[in-house]
């Protein structure tokens, strides 16, 4: 006996209406799935061609366009630019400016710098940049991570060799030779490294300067400004951290070395500006030279035994001082005894004070000195009857006394007498009637002849006698 079941085949047989409703949608996304690697390789195609059509020489130009605008001179030739945020500087230079007048620009080539951004920060407003370069000995990584509130900056240098280390073989100009590391990290607030916290270590391992031929150069120090040739120095190991806390940096643990050619100790202080090269030294150096030393130098031997009591240092210590101040970029060396500019200035403003304080005793004492006697001429005036404020009208009424004084004595003295003179009245002589009268004298208005000197003038011998 046979069973004939129902085909449950769908190849077979009229589909059911409910289900031919999302037919189409289904058909949409089988074409769609089809479609997908094609679009996916027409994106990636996309991509490419973005990528290669990017100008990058053109952006390493603005790159360091940008950074002479802030006082770096920075070239580099070509960028890579990576999906992922990564962008390489390929042939990067960083020239510095000459020490000296007499000295070129020095420069700090790297191969290859990777700068990495991370995407993410940058969507949100933030911004997160790392930075890493290789050279042949030596690594350089750092970061730097700005949000609204805070600034963050880490830098570390891995056994860097010394005469690598940016502009120090310029500055100095002697052979330098050993490894130099340095790990530092600051917290700023809003920016401003003037409230910046964080600390800085520096290292230095089988350090040696000099080569007895090659003059030594210290920047800011006059009695270095025209250099001096130094034998081969070894410094050893030296270490040191520095503790910043609101801008103000403290070496918490002294640099110091000790080895066979000099013995050298570095502490102090430092503080924080918000433009960096504007950050104030309080660095005290102290440095003794070894007898071996001495001894195979003759020039360091004379340049000890003719220090200035300015860099002597005081007993118990042996050896020279200096006093490193001024600003990062322009640092100024003193004798550890000399007077710093702010012991100067305040010495200058205790005088100042001083002598403001005496004038202000004199000024006191003079006006004292007048208060009372105008107290005792307002005494003397009470003492009289007098109001003080009647002291004017009384001087007036003495005035005019005195006139009228005068006056009566100018009554009383006689007028000067006429002069007596013994003179007799004129008789004129009789006249005869027959007698003409005298001749007239020449009227006065006449202008007397050639030689004539006119009336009364000439000789009385000369005149007609009217007889």
């Amino acid at each position: 006996m046979k069973l004939k079941l129902p085909s449950l085949s769908m190849s077979a047989g009229d589909i059911p209406p409910e289900l031919m409703e999302g037919g189409g949608l289904r058909k949409s996304i089988r074409k769609l799935r089809s479609m997908a690697p094609w679009l996916a390789i027409g994106v990636g195609f996309f991509m490419l061609f973005t990528w290669l059509s990017i100008p990058t020489r053109a952006i390493a130009w603005r790159i360091g366009h940008e950074a002479k605008k802030a006082g770096y001179i920075v070239d580099i030739e070509d960028i890579t630019i990576w999906p992922w945020g990564t962008v390489t500087l390929k042939n990067v230079a960083w020239t510095f400016e000459p020490s000296r007048e007499d000295q070129i620009p020095g420069k700090f080539m790297l191969e290859e710098v990777d700068v990495r951004v991370g995407l993410f920060s940058l969507m949100i407003g933030n911004l997160d940049v790392e930075i890493e370069t290789q050279r042949e000995e030596g690594r350089i990584r750092a970061r730097y991570a700005q949000n609204d509130e805070l600034t963050s900056v880490e830098v570390e240098v891995e056994e860097l060799p010394l005469y690598d280390v940016p502009k120090a073989r310029q500055a100095l100009n002697v052979p330098l030779m050993g490894l130099f590391g340095l790990k530092m990290k600051l917290d700023v607030p809003g920016g401003e490294y003037s409230k910046a916290s964080g600390f800085v270590e520096i290292a230095c391992a089988a350090c040696r300067l000099g080569d007895g031929e090659t003059k030594l150069y210290v920047p800011g120090s006059q009695g270095l400004k025209d250099g001096v040739t130094i034998p081969e120095i070894d410094l050893g190991s030296l270490s040191g951290r520095i503790e910043i806390e609101e801008g103000k940096g403290e070496i918490v643990e002294t640099i110091e070395t000790e080895s066979d050619d000099l013995n050298l100790a570095v502490s102090g202080s430092l503080r924080l500006h918000d433009n960096l090269g504007l950050s104030g030294l309080d660095i005290v150096i102290k440095a003794d030279f070894t007898d071996a030393l001495q001894e195979r130098s003759e020039r360091i031997r004379l340049m000890v035994q003719t220090a200035s009591p300015q860099v002597k240092l005081e007993e118990p210590e042996r050896g020279m001082g200096w006093r490193l101040e001024g600003v990062l970029k322009k640092p100024r060396f003193l004798g550890i005894n000399s007077k710093t500019r702010r012991e100067s200035l305040e010495e200058r403003r205790k005088r100042q004070q001083t002598r403001d304080a005496r004038k202000a005793r004199l000024d006191a004492r003079r006006e004292a000195e007048k208060r009372k006697k105008e107290e005792e001429a307002a005494k003397k005036a009470e003492d009289r009857g007098a109001r003080p404020d009647d002291d004017d009208r009384g001087r007036d009424d003495r005035d005019q006394g005195a006139d009228a004084r005068d006056d009566r004595d100018n009554d009383t003295i006689p007028p000067p007498s006429a002069p007596q003179l013994n003179i007799e009245p004129y008789d004129p002589p009789e006249q005869q009637e027959d007698e003409p009268p005298p001749a007239l004298p020449p009227a006065a208005y006449d202008e007397p002849d050639d030689g004539d000197d006119g009336p009364g003038r000439g000789d009385p011998s000369d005149e007609e006698d009217p007889q």
